[in-house]
């Protein structure tokens, strides 16, 4: 089996009032009405409280979110769904926001990102589709590659299309698809048979880092994004750099990716087919 993630961002925001909802949170772990709390703490999941905690480093939302925790750490729970229902709080704003707030300024900070809206998106939506590779690991993690498709108004710089580097592998792409509008294509590879669960997209991760590609990117150019990951587990084939997927397929005017979850098993006989025809 393999695992496969796909996430579309347009990097739109929508305004709420922020700081009125977590009174309400508040309200509700006040009255111990916790799935109340719980469901309202899950709608502060978007890209305006993340810009919130991150480019303008809101305290007073912060502040909001700590004391929740304190009331709740305060209670007394005599119902063992109430207790669960509390932790569930608690690890929501402590990992969900807190966490990955952090996680989010330490790849901004790290990969010479500069903090802009749509930086802080893109970086907090490709360390989620790296949590959801961790997650489909249980699936098959014998290789891990990424294709992270970019919509900007301008084309960058490239220095390096294409580079090797033990079982790592980085290419790219780019062309023009309408005024204003070029396509950048990035693939990040990894391949190794033994390993520990995470440790893929740990790879990839510096590799990133290494490869400075980043960098080069103006955030405030882009129009959207397309993130393409997979994990594979290779019940066919070789586990190396060429069956980690996206299977790509490059010529002068094309650039052609691939990703697939499942066998071919009849693929000789196709080939051989193909081949008697002239079409292959």
């Amino acid at each position: 089996m393999c695992g496969i993630c796909i996430s579309k961002i347009n990097y739109s925001i929508k305004k709420f009032n922020q700081k009125d909802l977590l009174n309400e949170v508040n309200k509700a772990v006040l009255n111990s009405n916790l799935n109340e709390a719980l469901d309202l703490l899950k709608k502060l999941k978007s890209n305006f409280f993340f810009l919130e905690l991150i480019l303008k480093n809101n305290r007073l939302l912060k502040n909001q979110l700590k004391y929740i925790i304190f009331s709740l750490k305060e209670k007394e729970f005599e119902d063992q769904n109430q207790f669960e229902k509390a932790n569930d709080i608690i690890w929501l704003i402590e990992s969900e926001f807190f966490f990955k707030c952090r996680k989010i300024i330490a790849f901004l900070k790290k990969n010479e990102i500069p903090f802009t809206k749509k930086s802080v998106i893109f970086v907090r939506f490709l360390l989620y589709t790296f949590e959801s590779i961790n997650y489909l690991e249980s699936r098959g993690r014998d290789s891990f590659g990424i294709t992270i498709n970019l919509i900007l108004k301008k084309k960058i710089q490239l220095s390096k299309k294409i580079s090797f580097r033990n079982d790592l592998i980085f290419s790219a792409a780019q062309k023009q698809i309408k005024k204003n509008e070029n396509l950048l294509i990035l693939n990040f590879k990894y391949a190794e048979r033994i390993g520990y669960s995470g440790e893929n997209t740990e790879k990839i991760i510096n590799q990133i880092f290494k490869n400075g590609i980043l960098k080069k990117i103006n955030f405030n150019d882009i129009v959207k994004t397309i993130f393409l990951a997979h994990t594979r587990w290779a019940s066919v084939g070789e586990v190396n750099l060429s069956n980690t997927h996206p299977i790509i397929d490059k010529n002068s005017n094309e650039f052609n990716l691939a990703m697939m979850n499942g066998d071919i098993n009849n693929h000789k006989n196709i080939i051989i087919d193909l081949k008697k025809n002239n079409k292959y």
